[in-house]
């Protein structure tokens, strides 16, 4: 994944983009340093996959956040077996 927002939104599903933003969104409000979520990606060859993606928010002194950490891991076979 393109390490951007727009390179995020470039390869989300467009069913799980709104959603997806909104809970980032609300962790970011609540305070929140780490978060995980699970989400679908449309690859370049049109395939979707499911990803686990694992972030820790990095703010300044006062607390603004300034950046994201994370890792995102293809997760579509644990999804297929359950």
């Amino acid at each position: 994944i393109e390490a951007t927002p727009l390179g995020w939104k470039r390869i989300i599903h467009p069913d799980d983009a709104e959603p997806m933003a909104a809970h980032g969104r609300e962790l970011i409000a609540r305070g929140a340093t780490r978060y995980e979520s699970t989400y679908r990606i449309v690859r370049r060859d049109g395939t979707i996959r499911h990803v686990l993606d694992r972030t820790r928010v990095v703010r300044d002194p006062a607390g603004v956040p300034v950046r994201a950490v994370g890792s995102v891991v293809d997760v579509t076979a644990l999804r297929e077996a359950e």
